[in-house]
Order: C-alpha cells, then structure tokens, then sequence
C-alpha cells in the first residue's frame, strides 16, 4: 500500500500572503494609524534639527537673517526684540509641529505631508500677542519666504529616515506576529 501526504502548504501560503496584504499605513499601531505616526514622526524630527540646527536635510546650515555693518538690520532688531536672531525664534509659528504636519493624507500605500495651516500665529515664542504686521502673514507665506532665502526645512533627513524605518519595522513585526488582530 502506497502512502499518500497531504499538505496544507497551499493554505500556509494563502494566509501568509493575506497577512502582508492586509498590512498597510492605516494599519493600527500603538493606538493610531501607522501612517499618522510615522507623519508625527517626520514633523518633530524636522522641527527638532531646524530649530536646533538650524540647518536643512542634508546638514546644511541656514542662511542668517540680513543685517548691515552698522547693526541696524533684521537680524539684530529681530535679536533685540526678541531675544534670538534665529529663523523661527519670534512667532515660533513657521517650525511649529502643527506647520510641520500640516495637512496629511494618509492610503493604505502612502503618506502625503502638505506643509503648512494657511494661518497666522496666534502666539509669540516668548508668549507675547502677535502684532499686526504677524497677523498678516500666515506660516504658509513664511515657508514660501524661508525657502526663498535657501532654507529648506521641510526635508528628510537621514535620522528621520532611520526612524521612521525602525518604527515601520517594528509594526510589521507586530502585524506579522498578531495577524487579523
């Protein structure tokens, strides 16, 4: 008598295949979708190096603001009246993770960041009221002003790459591991 083998190979596979279609950016993970995580993710990591460094994606630094030999510039009435020269240090509106963020469109393939809120601030960094000549420009019209000048801060860099990769790993791990949770 001949012996006869089944397998259920076919049926592993088919659930195998399922688990990684089933997989996507509005996957669930740590209570929001992937996706919006990895865009909170992208925003905070470019705030962070643009305020601390002051520089764009690929290391390079800013531009500073103008000023003239005699002191009476941008730059050093920027610095008197608010006490920081840097880009972004009066309104702290342009670099804020709401601008950052701006509007995310999110598909079970892709994450789209539109930068910017259209609106104009409605605080000061050191928490004074906005005046009136910061009401009329939104933090879409500073982006626009910023890159102008050679400061391209809505950028990947290799350390938000890196993180949101390992964040990415991690929850196809977990999908992987909790299919059809």
């Amino acid at each position: 008598m001949a012996h006869t083998y089944s397998s259920n190979a076919a049926e592993v596979g088919d659930r195998f295949v399922e688990s990684i279609r089933s997989f996507g950016l509005k996957t669930d993970y740590a209570g929001k979708a992937l996706g919006q995580l990895l865009a909170d993710d992208t925003a905070t990591g470019s705030q962070e190096r643009s305020i601390e460094q002051q520089c764009d994606g690929s290391g390079s630094p800013w531009a500073q603001n103008s000023d003239n030999p005699e002191g009476r510039g941008y730059r050093s009435k920027k610095a008197k009246r608010c006490g920081t020269a840097l880009t972004n240090g009066r309104t702290g509106q342009m670099l804020s993770k709401e601008s950052l963020a701006g509007k995310v469109i999110i598909t079970q393939y892709l994450v789209e960041m539109t930068y910017g809120t259209g609106q104009p601030p409605d605080r000061c960094a050191n928490g004074a009221e906005p005046t009136e000549a910061d009401k009329a420009i939104t933090d879409d019209d500073k982006a626009f002003y910023a890159h102008e000048q050679g400061r391209r801060f809505f950028e990947l860099d290799q350390d938000i790459c890196n993180h949101n990769f390992g964040r990415f790993s991690a929850a196809l791990g977990e999908h992987l591991r909790n299919p059809g949770r």
